[in-house]
């Protein structure tokens, strides 16, 4: 039976609000208006349920229903089934844009160039291929010179031994054309992402550590003290010796003020838009690049360069939202990590405390295991709290720059994938026009067919 129990929930909602934001909490203003609060609610019966479906042989007759639909178990079932509409939807939509943008990718490609124009399209290829011999483009690592640069599975592999394709570079030696153009630039704003990212852990949570950490320095010779006095002496004594994780966890009660303290804003922080200015500034380079594209074309070529320009800025826009959203959801586990390290640092720090109560032995050690742990946490508590302030920030800071390392693949990727979709300007029409034919006849039907999956999808929104 699923339930509507109005003040528990408030309850909860209260406890939740006082934990993240404890200064600005107050108890007498509702965090809710429970009045307005219609939550569904089913009652069921399963036995009656799985009687009915025959879910288990030779079981008895139901009890109180014969509808299956009265065992209420079929509505609930469709609520659930429900609340993740929104998910398949968006899901189904963003397939059904990248499917749309891969076939009309392959019908740009198989409609290649008119010979008429392919003298012209050389000019574009001398100006913005990355690779000579037509093999398409290679992955850079940001910064690197002409002979030094990686291919994946390939470590230390030197330009000169395949024949087939060179590194392009400029006068000064650096790698010229579009891949290494857009690297360059993306490792620019993935830089400034990464410093950003820093300064706002820093400016958000160094304050409230630093706070956090003398709350709980002055809390914690009580907590010892309570957590001592709640429990056996045999069950003090087994904690101890597991350096005060058993049943109850004494380093994570220890942190209590350290994480109360820092609710708030940690939330705050990771509840918010990290990465559209990183997003914007990834766009604007692309934008640049592809108007830099189209002003290079000749004539003859201007109107299928500004097309392509346009189709890759789409490509472009949902492939950065795919990368954006694999960061975010990294940061997020990260995140989930980092906050878990506090009560490891705590117990570390307090190894040698543990021990030195645990060697008390004879009459009246159980008091004695009291006393040391307790003079031994008043002597080392502040060291013991600074430090965990320490360390969280540090892999604030490490979790940032590893950020800045998993875009920076990413971002190459991608960069790569801006040359190939402009490679269409200069490359050749396929030779094979029987396969071209039978290409460009799978592709046409295959947008057609996305096409009528959109109009249906448009009619049943209208409808609903």
């Amino acid at each position: 039976m699923v339930c509507n129990d109005l003040p528990s929930l408030q309850y909860q909602l209260n406890a939740t609000a006082e934990e993240r934001d404890p200064e600005a909490f107050d108890p007498t203003q509702n965090l809710r208006n429970y009045d307005e609060v219609d939550l569904e609610v089913f009652t069921c019966s399963s036995r009656d349920y799985v009687r009915i479906t025959g879910r288990i042989e030779l079981d008895e007759d139901p009890s109180c229903f014969s509808n299956i639909a009265d065992t209420g178990v079929p509505a609930l079932q469709q609520w659930c089934h429900r609340l993740a509409v929104g998910n398949q939807h968006r899901a189904a939509k963003q397939y059904h844009l990248q499917l749309k943008m891969f076939a009309n990718s392959v019908r740009v490609y198989t409609d290649g160039i008119s010979d008429a124009i392919v003298a012209d399209s050389k000019a574009l290829r001398e100006k913005w291929e990355s690779v000579e011999g037509g093999q398409g483009p290679i992955l850079y690592d940001v910064g690197m010179k002409a002979n030094h640069f990686d291919i994946p599975g390939l470590k230390g592999f030197n330009p000169a031994m395949n024949n087939s394709s060179r590194l392009k570079v400029d006068p000064y030696g650096e790698p010229a054309g579009i891949t290494p153009r857009l690297v360059k630039d993306f490792g620019a704003c993935v830089e400034r992402c990464v410093s950003d990212l820093q300064g706002l852990f820093h400016d958000g949570l160094e304050d409230k550590c630093r706070a956090g950490a003398v709350k709980a320095a002055q809390g914690a010779v009580q907590c010892v003290d309570k957590f001592a006095e709640s429990m056996y002496w045999n069950t003090y004594r087994a904690t101890l010796r597991r350096h005060g994780s058993w049943h109850r966890d004494l380093n994570v009660e220890l942190l209590t003020p350290f994480t109360r303290n820092i609710a708030s804003s940690w939330s705050t922080i990771f509840e918010s838009d990290l990465f559209t200015p990183l997003s914007s500034a990834v766009t604007e380079c692309v934008k640049k690049l592809l108007a830099d594209v189209e002003v290079s074309a000749v004539a003859e070529l201007k109107e299928r360069a500004c097309a392509r320009s346009s189709d890759s800025q789409e490509e472009v826009h949902l492939t950065l939202g795919k990368i954006i959203e694999v960061v975010e959801g990294a940061l997020v586990r990260e995140q989930k990590e980092i906050s878990r390290c506090l009560a490891p640092h705590v117990q570390t720090e307090l190894v040698d405390g543990y021990n030195r109560a645990t060697r008390q032995r004879g009459k009246g050690s159980v008091a004695r295991q009291k006393t040391v742990f307790r003079d031994y946490v008043n002597t080392h508590r502040h060291v013991v709290f600074d430090g965990g302030a320490e360390v969280l920030l540090g892999r604030l800071s490490a979790a940032a720059e590893a950020v800045g390392k998993a875009l920076n693949e990413s971002l190459r990727e991608l960069a790569e994938k801006v040359e190939v979709s402009i490679s269409v300007l200069w490359e050749g029409i396929p030779d094979d026009l029987r396969m071209r034919s039978q290409i460009i006849q799978t592709v046409s039907q295959m947008l057609a067919q996305l096409d009528m999956w959109s109009q249906a999808a448009e009619k049943v929104s209208l409808a609903s």
